[in-house]
């Protein structure tokens, strides 16, 4: 399946569509208090899929990139950005 950004311009806050145009992700990223794409808290890989949760309509998080923390979290578990890197071409990890 092919998927697409559906904002190029504004990445961190964008649907990811599959080829008929149907949401498959939504990006949504918290600038905190300061509103500046330079001041962003977290940034949210939220489920095209809806469900009905308290009296709201909610899309599940299935992912999150902590920016202060340079952390991701993939379905509850969080790693440094380190831990994820990849490095082309090396067998073993050296810093």
């Amino acid at each position: 399946m092919e998927a697409t950004l559906n904002n190029r311009t504004d990445v961190l806050n964008t649907h990811i569509v599959s080829s008929e145009s149907e949401p498959l992700y939504f990006v949504e990223t918290d600038l905190g208090y300061l509103r500046s794409r330079f001041n962003r808290t977290t940034t949210f890989l939220r489920s095209g899929v809806v469900t009905l949760s308290s009296s709201d309509l909610e899309r599940p998080v299935v992912g999150a990139i902590h920016w202060k923390e340079k952390a991701f979290e993939i379905q509850g578990e969080k790693k440094s950005i380190d831990d994820v890197r990849r490095l082309e071409g090396k067998w073993y990890r050296t810093k």
